[in-house]
This record gives structure tokens, C-alpha cells and sequence, in this order.
């Protein structure tokens, strides 16, 4: 059985403290249905030892459709715990998000 860290556990490691938690886990599809972003990059709460197991892909979302950038296979409909919005010289509109199953 998959083990899973507990979101407030989460926010309290040095990566994800700036990350907002979500009062309610929503579908991505629903979260983020109309909105653009470039890079989604996401971090999977599933617990290893005392931690997570953090980044595990990246996609884009447009148009309300999930684009693999990793050549992995990603659920529109996974449930976003937590994010935290980014720019960086090359990305405009980036996103990470907080995750249990992709």
C-alpha cells in the first residue's frame, strides 16, 4: 500500500514552504480548466523515509489540454494539493504542483 505524507507535513520541508495548500484537493482538470501554463512540474507526496518523493515529470496545459514535455503519461482528472506559481528567464507562465498518483 502506497504511504502518502501529510500535506501540512509537506509544507513544513524547506521546498514546499512557499507552496499554497489547497483548502480542498480539486481534479486538475477542474483546478486549472481555461488557464495557461508552460511548464506544470509535478511533486509527488508520496512518502519515502522522513520525506517525499518531490519532482517526478512535466507537462504543459493548454487550451484544457495536458501535454506531456517528459514523454510520461500524466491524468488530467489527478488531484493538485498544493502549488506555487513561477516565472524564470525562459518560462513566463510555470507551475508546480502537489500531488498523490499522476
Amino acid at each position: 500500500m502506497t504511504e502518502y505524507l501529510d500535506i501540512a507535513e509537506v509544507q513544513k520541508m524547506d521546498r514546499y514552504k512557499d507552496f499554497t495548500i489547497l483548502e480542498k484537493p480539486m481534479s486538475l482538470n477542474a483546478w486549472l480548466k481555461d488557464a495557461k501554463y508552460t511548464i506544470v512540474q509535478v511533486h509527488s507526496i508520496i512518502k519515502t523515509g522522513e520525506s517525499i518523493l518531490g519532482f517526478c515529470g512535466v507537462f504543459s496545459w493548454e487550451n484544457n489540454i495536458l501535454s506531456p514535455i517528459d514523454g510520461d503519461t500524466y491524468d488530467s482528472k489527478m488531484m493538485v494539493y498544493g502549488f506555487k506559481k513561477f516565472t524564470t528567464k525562459n518560462i513566463e507562465n510555470g507551475l508546480d504542483i502537489l500531488v498523490k498518483d499522476w
